[in-house]
Formats: C-alpha cells, sequence, structure tokens
C-alpha cells in the first residue's frame, strides 16, 4: 500500500532541494542586470515579467537583487518597490502551502516519536523554537529566506505570523537594498544611507533575540553530543532560576512578617 504521506513528503524534500540549489543554474544568469532588463523590454506586459521573477526569487535561491536592479531602471523606484512586495509576499504565501500540504502531515506524525536521532532531534528543534528561525532565516540577509518558510509551513506557525515576519524581514530587505540601489544609480547618500541602516538593523536584531536558538542549530548539525549537553544545561539553569526565585519570595515574605509582629 503507498503512504500518501510519505510520498508527499518525498516530494516536498525534492522541492526543496531544487529551490536551494536554483542559483546555480546558468539559465538565471545570477547577477547579470543586463539580462534581466532585456526581458522586460521583450515582452509587452513587463509588470508579469518582473512579478513573476520576484516570486520565483522568493520561492527558491535565485538573486533577488540583479531583477530589482533592472526593475528599478525600467520602471521606476517606487513602481519596482510595489512589484517586488507583491511578489515577495506571494512568493511567501505559495511556498507556505506547498510546504504545508507536501510535509506538515508527515513531520507532525514523526514529531511525537522521542527519539535521539540527529533527525528526530532537528524536528523537535524546529517544532520548539520554530518562529524564532523563521524570523532569524526570514530577516538575516545570508540566509535563504525560502527556507523559513518551509519551515513554517510544516511546523505550527500560523499565516498571519508568516505574513508580519516577511513584511518586516524579507519586505523590509527588499526595501533596504532598493534604496541602496537607487542611492547607488543616483549618486544620493541619503537613500544609500537609509538602506545601509535598515539593512544593519533588520540583520543584527534577530541574532541578538534569538542567539541561543542560533547557538543549538550549530551545535546539532556540527556535534549532536555538544547539543544535547546544551540543552541540558539550559534546563538545569532554568530550575536553578525557578527555585532561586522561590527562595527569594519565601526570603521577603518571612522579612514582611517578622516585621508586621514588630
Amino acid at each position: 500500500m503507498i503512504n500518501f504521506k510519505k510520498l508527499k513528503f518525498y516530494t516536498f524534500l525534492l522541492l526543496a532541494f531544487l529551490s536551494l540549489i536554483v542559483v546555480v543554474y546558468p539559465f538565471f544568469r545570477g547577477y547579470d542586470v543586463i539580462y534581466y532588463k532585456n526581458l522586460l523590454e521583450y515582452f509587452n506586459i513587463p509588470e508579469l515579467i518582473y512579478l513573476g521573477w520576484i516570486v520565483l526569487a522568493t520561492a527558491t535561491t535565485m538573486p533577488i537583487s540583479a531583477p530589482m536592479v533592472a526593475g528599478i531602471i525600467y520602471f521606476s523606484f517606487d513602481k519596482a518597490l510595489l512589484l517586488t512586495f507583491v511578489g515577495i509576499i506571494t512568493g511567501a504565501i505559495g511556498v507556505f502551502y506547498i510546504s504545508k500540504y507536501l510535509g506538515k502531515d508527515f513531520v507532525k506524525e514523526n514529531y511525537g516519536i522521542k527519539s535521539k536521532t540527529k533527525i528526530h532531534l532537528f524536528n523537535e528543534l524546529m517544532h520548539k523554537h520554530s518562529l524564532a528561525y523563521v524570523v532569524l532565516i526570514t530577516c538575516v540577509y545570508a540566509f535563504p529566506s525560502n527556507l523559513a518558510y518551509m519551515i513554517a509551513g510544516v511546523t505550527e506557525t500560523s499565516l498571519l505570523k508568516l505574513v508580519i515576519i516577511v513584511l518586516i524581514g524579507h519586505v523590509g530587505t527588499a526595501f533596504a537594498v532598493g534604496a541602496l540601489v537607487f542611492g547607488g544609480l543616483n549618486s544620493n547618500i541619503t537613500y544609500i544611507l537609509i538602506g545601509v541602516a535598515y539593512l544593519a538593523l533588520i540583520n543584527i536584531i534577530p541574532i541578538g533575540l534569538y542567539h541561543k536558538e542560533m547557538k543549538k542549530l550549530v551545535l546539532l548539525i556540527y556535534n549532536k553530543k555538544a547539543y544535547e549537553r546544551f540543552v541540558k544545561m539550559e534546563k538545569l539553569e532554568k530550575k536553578i532560576e525557578k527555585e532561586v526565585e522561590k527562595t527569594e519570595k519565601k526570603i521577603k515574605k518571612e522579612i514582611f512578617e517578622d516585621l508586621i509582629k514588630k
């Protein structure tokens, strides 16, 4: 009998793998701005072509910078930015629902299995800290954002939370890159400074907030035993903190009662 959950999950893994390696395909021409600009000039509906490229770039690891530069040159800064925002939201929601349909059932089923294998530990980590990883991967420019939308789809992250994260993170990053490009093309230092400042903030803040979750992921990838030790230490620290809080409350209560008696 065919296990459709497993079949859908393997299809999800295949699509995820292809989306992560699509950047190496020569067809997409990497950062060749002229290539994208020629495409826009060739077709009668350049807006739809541009929107399609942005959706594809959002759903894969295809560079978004080159199409954006071409869009800003061909259209205008405002129009290119608006189309980019629509494309990013559409692509993110698309990846979210495809991942949810293909992978969530199988991942959820396996999440209930208490095992010490690296795969099960990774699954557990993604479920416990799904919001943290979705924020980190979406906001930090070096990470492939489409991976965040896949994680959101197969975990319990709601669509509303995802859209908010995308608006702040991915759309915000696109705005920063657009401002840098526009500033560079027009020698406008104000736009360049705005782009640099926003890009710095949107990358630094999530790392500061979720540095422990990043450490856990790195440890799990490279050393399972080190990860397990770190988790045990974290639990112990939390337990000690609770005990300290209880003791402090008890001492304060005793002092208060003594003062009342006096």
